[in-house]
């Protein structure tokens, strides 16, 4: 019986395969055609006579092929996984970025940026985005408002240089009660909770270059004014406990870099490293001091159609220990023209 139904699948596999032959011929045959200029007779290409007239074809008369229509993207992006570049969004683009990291022992949920281009010399964004490290979790999430401006476009000798700014304008509160769980390296001394709050400003310049057809290179300084008060710790052994409300200001220099590569008119490539800043704790004291981590994204950029975009990759930072600690960064990226153009 499965014999039967082996030989079955195999006759309808190759009798679908001599069609598709067959029809991808004739489809060849007819790309390739020629006119005869007495009667406008469309003849095969190995004719060297009319078959309507008789007239004899001249090569020189041969149909020209119709050029191959290429998938082109409309849109400008502006970043690669999270870090900016040069480009900024065409002008009244709108821009809706839905994602998130998922983890085994942790899951930073969705996150999304709202952003709109301005003339195709900028755009602005409000975004929910993971400004902060954390030593509670992976990062901390904070709404935040962003104006990007084009100062160079790119060209043949000069990179793109563009520079922005972004600002939580309110104070957000991280907390975390069971240390111990969180992160035990912290809980030696008997510190089981820890909260404060925090904002940050920062301003960036971020270049852009197309090295050749396939490659670009994507580099940026970042200067934020990091902000932080009413810090709170606690210990259960001895009991202890550790405040300081007044507010406290770090000024930190950060720096971005990337690279993607262009696989085919709908894949790329990209890889991606940063530092970002975070709070480190003194287990001993419980003062907190800002510090910075080392995080990096490698994976691919798949334009779907000529409205939505998917970045996937997997994400990793300096502390983590292993694999197991990786994460997957997905993203949705849609955009609409305001304008209908």
């Amino acid at each position: 019986m499965w014999r039967l139904v082996i030989i079955f699948l195999f006759a309808i596999t190759l009798t679908a395969s001599i069609t598709i032959a067959q029809e991808s011929e004739k489809v060849e045959q007819k790309s390739e055609s020629i006119i005869c200029a007495n009667c406008k007779q469309e003849n095969l290409i190995n004719n060297n006579f009319c078959t309507r007239c008789g007239m004899k074809l001249l090569q020189k008369e041969k149909v020209a092929e119709k050029p191959e229509v290429k998938f082109s993207f409309g849109h400008q992006i502006g970043r690669l996984f999270s870090i900016p570049y040069a480009a900024v969004l065409n002008s009244l683009d709108l821009s809706l970025l839905v994602g998130g990291s998922f983890g085994f022992s942790n899951t930073d949920g969705f996150l999304g940026t709202l952003s709109l281009g301005l003339g195709g010399f900028g755009d602005v964004e409000v975004s929910t985005v993971s400004l902060l490290g954390s030593v509670f979790s992976r990062s901390e999430n904070f709404a935040s408002l962003g104006l990007k401006i084009a100062v160079l476009k790119e060209n043949e000798t000069l990179p793109g240089l563009s520079v922005g700014l972004k600002t939580n304008n309110q104070w957000n509160t991280s907390s975390n009660y069971d240390i111990q769980t969180a992160a035990p390296d912290l809980g030696i001394f008997g510190l089981t909770s820890t909260e404060y709050d925090a904002r940050m400003t920062s301003f960036y310049a971020a270049l852009s270059k197309k090295m050749n057809p396939v490659t670009n290179i994507h580099l940026g300084v970042m200067v934020s004014d990091l902000r932080y008060r009413n810090v709170r710790s606690y210990f259960i052994s001895p009991t202890y406990s550790y405040r300081e409300p007044s507010e406290q200001k770090k000024n930190m220099v950060l720096a971005f870099g990337g690279i993607d590569f262009n696989l085919n008119e709908r894949t790329s490539l990209m890889f991606e490293a940063q530092t970002i800043p975070y709070f480190r704790v003194d287990p001993k004291k419980g003062s907190i001091e800002p510090s910075r981590r080392i995080a990096g994204v490698g994976g691919l950029r798949f334009i779907i159609s000529k409205w939505l975009v998917l970045d996937s990759g997997v994400r990793y930072q300096d502390n983590y220990k292993g694999l197991a600690d990786a994460e997957i960064k997905i993203a949705l990226n849609g955009f609409l023209n305001l304008g209908l153009r």
